[in-house]
């Protein structure tokens, strides 16, 4: 907008075939915990290690990935290894009882789109982000997902979510609320759509009836 105030923003959507609110899984413990992601991206798990292999000293944990490549076993941590594909990810997601997506707050994770959480809010699961860049426009803390940014805030958030399905419950919830109301690719679909016919002349009846 420094350059040409007619800009806009159509956000990264959800398909509906994404979009499949999913059981949680029945027993609560072991605490089943999800990520998804690239090879490229392990690095954004690496960066909370510490606080899921200190949360897997205290309570059992499964640590669920579902990524082209295995990251590196976590101490304490029961490793659950699902390589990617688009039939099996929507699914994958949907075996744990929160999902995750950790960041370091950087000037390329300031222009990442949120799609992690966007996939664990469609398929019904409380999300945990770091704060960064899209994440805190899309998760608002304590209402449909929960932030954590330190080691200490994510053990905190994590154990918090563990001891207390009530909760996690009424985030999965607001979180498909929110993807519902805002993400959807249909949404996204039509605001495109918008956009370019209130910007590119229209013909008139009879130019068209000529053309």
């Amino acid at each position: 907008r420094r350059f040409n105030p007619r800009t806009y923003i159509v956000p990264t959507s959800i398909t509906e075939a994404q979009c499949t609110t999913l059981p949680a899984p029945e027993s609560e413990a072991p605490f089943r915990i999800v990520w998804t992601g690239s090879q490229s991206t392990l690095v954004h798990l690496e960066s909370i290690r510490p606080a899921i292999e200190q949360l897997g000293a205290e309570r059992p944990v499964v640590l669920r990935v579902v990524c082209n490549a295995p990251p590196q076993p976590f101490r304490n941590v029961t490793m659950e290894f699902i390589p990617w594909s688009p039939a099996v990810e929507p699914g994958s997601l949907g075996n744990a009882h929160v999902g995750i997506m950790p960041l370091p707050d950087n000037e390329l994770t300031r222009g990442k789109c949120g799609l992690k959480a966007l996939q664990y809010m469609a398929v019904g699961r409380a999300t945990v982000v770091s704060p960064v860049g899209v994440n805190a426009d899309l998760i608002h803390d304590g209402r449909n997902g929960l932030w954590a940014s330190t080691t200490e805030e994510w053990v905190t958030v994590l154990r918090r979510l563990a001891d207390d399905p009530a909760l996690r419950h009424r985030l999965a919830e607001a979180g498909r609320a929110t993807i519902e109301a805002e993400y959807t690719a249909r949404r996204a679909a039509a605001t495109s759509a918008a956009v370019v016919k209130a910007h590119v002349p229209q013909r008139s009846a009879r130019q068209a009836s000529a053309g």
